[in-house]
């Protein structure tokens, strides 16, 4: 039981660590990965999937999420993201990813934003996005 108790402490500072590191070296870069796909054009998507979502992620499906999300325009904040412990915390047996989740806002719009991020090749790609509670205003 004690032994349970110490790693589950363990794990706790080791994702502390980790958010205060991934807020301030990756923060960063997620936002100008954001304001990059919300230009809402295939290209732009098309070059942040991770190879995993690349492959599995179709252009006629790239087309209809653009066409969903198109009329939200540009992103013009995301300061309401939080990191996730668990995905930090889960990294630690598998490939590297960070997963945020928090209200962004469009210049047409907000959302509620999930996004998991996965470090391949030394860069973020990302590995699954989910955009829900749109609110096209």
């Amino acid at each position: 039981m004690i032994g349970l108790l110490i790693c589950a402490a363990g794990l706790y500072h080791y994702t502390g660590k980790q958010a205060e590191l991934y807020q301030k070296n990756l923060s960063p870069t997620l936002l100008l990965l954001l304001e990059d796909i919300s230009q809402w054009q295939r290209p732009a998507l098309r070059q942040h999937l991770s190879i995993e979502a690349s492959t599995v992620i179709t252009d006629q499906q790239l087309d209809t999420l653009i066409a969903q999300y198109r009329p939200l325009g540009k992103l013009q904040s995301a300061d309401q993201l939080e990191f996730s412990r668990l995905m930090s915390a889960l990294s630690l047996v598998g490939p590297e990813r960070v997963n945020y989740a928090g209200e962004v806002s469009f210049a047409n719009g907000k959302a509620d934003l999930n996004i998991t991020l996965i470090k391949q090749s030394n860069q973020w790609y990302v590995y699954n996005l989910n955009l829900s509670n749109v609110l096209i205003q």
